[in-house]
């Protein structure tokens, strides 16, 4: 079933069966591009449709203006206006047939092929209930991470910078549900607060389609506000927004008088605590810490001989763990032949619930094991490309896209092939975004911002070969931008020869 445009969010419930993937609208930006043209083709449709509305409109007026001026003669001196044959006659062949035709005309729905049309597009080019808790899911992660105000998003001002577009009032109230249901009623409040700061510029511009369309109206606002404030004991602050609009509404009326007895029997409101910032969310809102202000950035020209004559800008972030990061090394034209792989060969994450990776879409990049590509991979972390790890995987994000903290484990799949564990990670940035998605190692309190044409690079395992658990990484919400990454992963075991171990980590990543 599709979902409804109501303020109600129909969410499915997720279990840990891994599920089909059914739309993926809110999964990467370049998907979502489609929807544009959804809407666009609905907007066509709806076009076309008014106009064969006025078109009969006109019609009916234009009818109605020639029978209206004959009126107009006639009620002056209806005898002697009849007395005339023509105007006797024509009254009588119209009220034989005119009106007649008119009662077959008035019925005919005007437009009826558009409407059909609109019909058969949403049932084609369906977004469903599971896009929109995805697309909820997204701008939720958004004022979690960066412990932003929902007044703020509302209005479209992210961290201090205002940008163009807005939530409207059913959007929020959309938001605020979906934050019901996932048990964040401060969260709830404050959706319901945004929703309420934007009905009036709502209920000025559109507020006949809030009614007629939409069957919504302000004491359902102030039915959903209150509501969410008595789920936190906010009594008082109840009362205090009927006050001055309960005698416009009797629900409104009962609920007054129904808390104004709760307030007797319970006492005072509860008092809120914002709770302090988590590690996560310091990570992310500082996208420029760095763990050793020491380090200094070098051009690298040893690991590899043709370094000699092509250094590469290398900034080391941390030593030990191994953690650097590489500027310039992707170029405009390979940006670009990644970027074009076809939506088809786009695909999701496998829908189930304590998922690492959320509104994220990826495609495999197939690659020849000696292109130039390939031999940066080797200047930059001194392995071997073995023909098993030639290829990459690209990523696009989505709505709020986000990877939560993990560490870069082999499928069991990709285990099987005795290939052994990933021993290097190479995460290259093919984008710029104007904020947030930037990368955390949570450990390390390290936090690395995408910089088109960077390449990111740590070990994975320390010289005993065994994980590292201080390479525990994540990736914050896109706020603003279309975030894309491509990513290769070296496995231990072909590069026995090219990195044998040794006793100290250093020496290991030398």
């Amino acid at each position: 079933m599709r979902f409804k445009p109501t303020i109600y969010l129909t969410l499915l419930i997720l279990t840990e069966i891994k599920m089909e993937l059914i739309t993926d609208h809110a999964l990467s930006v370049v998907y979502m591009k489609n929807l544009v043209d959804m809407e666009d083709n609905f907007i066509g449709e709806l076009t076309n449709y008014t106009i064969a509305l006025k078109e009969k409109i006109n019609t009916i007026e234009s009818f109605l203006k020639e029978v209206r001026i004959k009126r107009e003669i006639s009620k002056k001196n209806p005898e002697e206006f009849v007395s005339n044959p023509l105007n006797g006659y024509s009254l009588i062949r119209r009220l034989y047939e005119d009106w007649s035709y008119f009662e077959l005309y008035l019925p005919i729905v005007a437009g009826a092929s558009h409407l059909e049309n609109i019909k058969n597009n949403l049932n084609t080019n369906t977004v469903l209930d599971m896009d929109m808790e995805d697309a909820a899911m997204g701008i939720s992660s958004i004022e979690v991470y960066y412990d932003l105000e929902a007044t703020d998003i509302a209005r479209g001002f992210f961290r201090g910078k205002q940008y163009n577009g807005t939530l409207n009032t059913m959007e929020c109230l959309v938001m605020a549900n979906y934050a019901t249901i996932n048990g964040r009623e401060q969260s709830s409040i404050n959706w319901h607060e945004a929703a309420f700061q934007r009905y009036e510029q709502d209920e000025m511009e559109h507020g006949q389609e809030l009614r007629q369309v939409f069957d919504f109206s302000l004491p359902q606002l102030f039915k959903k506000y209150t509501d969410s404030l008595m789920v936190k004991g906010f009594r008082r602050a109840s009362i205090d927004l009927l006050r001055g609009v309960s005698d416009s509404d009797v629900r409104l009326w009962q609920l007054q008088r129904l808390l104004e007895k709760q307030i007797k029997a319970f006492g005072v409101d509860a008092t809120y605590i914002k709770p302090p910032l988590q590690n996560f969310q310091r990570n992310c809102m500082d996208q420029s810490k760095t763990p050793n202000s020491k380090l200094k950035c070098f051009y690298e020209q040893k690991r590899t001989a043709f370094l000699a004559i092509a250094p590469l800008k290398t900034e080391i972030l941390s030593l030990d763990p191994y953690i650097a990061i590489f500027h310039d090394v992707i170029y405009e034209n390979e940006i670009r032949r990644v970027k074009n792989i076809t939506l088809s060969s786009f695909k999701g994450p496998l829908r189930y619930s304590n998922r690492d990776e959320y509104n994220v879409q990826f495609a495999k990049v197939y690659e020849d094991q000696q292109s130039m590509l390939n031999k940066r991979i080797e200047d930059l972390t001194g392995d071997v490309v073995a023909k098993e790890d030639k290829d990459f995987d690209v990523y696009n994000y989505g709505i709020g896209g986000i990877s939560y903290s993990h560490l870069d484990v082999p499928s069991e799949e990709d285990a099987e092939a005795g290939l052994g564990n990933y021993l290097t990670s190479i995460m290259f940035f093919l984008s710029d975004l104007e904020d947030g998605g930037a990368l955390t190692f949570d450990n390390e309190g390290l936090t690395v911002p995408p910089k088109k044409g960077c390449a990111l690079v740590w070990r994975n395992l320390d010289n005993f070969m065994t994980f590292d658990p201080r390479l525990f990484h994540s990736s914050c919400p896109v706020i603003m931008g279309s975030k894309w990454t491509l990513v290769k992963w070296l496995h231990e075991v072909p590069q026995i020869f090219a990195r044998p171990c040794r006793n100290t980590y250093l020496e290991f990543n030398a």
